[in-house]
């Protein structure tokens, strides 16, 4: 069983919350499309779970996120011990 490569294009959709906080409105979307690199498309592959007859199922996106940007003191706001 093969893992199940997505394709080379990874969109990221934006909310924008302000119009139905402040306004009452719809919330505005924004999306960005990266173009993604082969070893990106590899890390990204889902792997085969299990079949069923003669369909594969394969493991599925459960949640992704955007990490924070590295500040100089960012061990200290993960909770990492102070040397002081």
């Amino acid at each position: 069983m093969g893992s199940k490569h997505p394709s080379n294009k990874l969109t990221i959709v934006f909310r924008d919350d302000g119009p139905m906080i402040h306004c009452g409105d719809c919330p505005t979307y924004r999306s960005v499309q990266i173009t993604l690199t082969e070893e990106q498309v590899r890390a990204l592959a889902m792997r085969p779970t299990y079949a069923s007859g003669i369909t594969q199922f394969y493991e599925e996106i459960s949640r992704c996120f955007i990490e924070p940007e590295e500040t100089p003191n960012a061990e200290l706001t993960r909770g990492a011990p102070r040397t002081e």
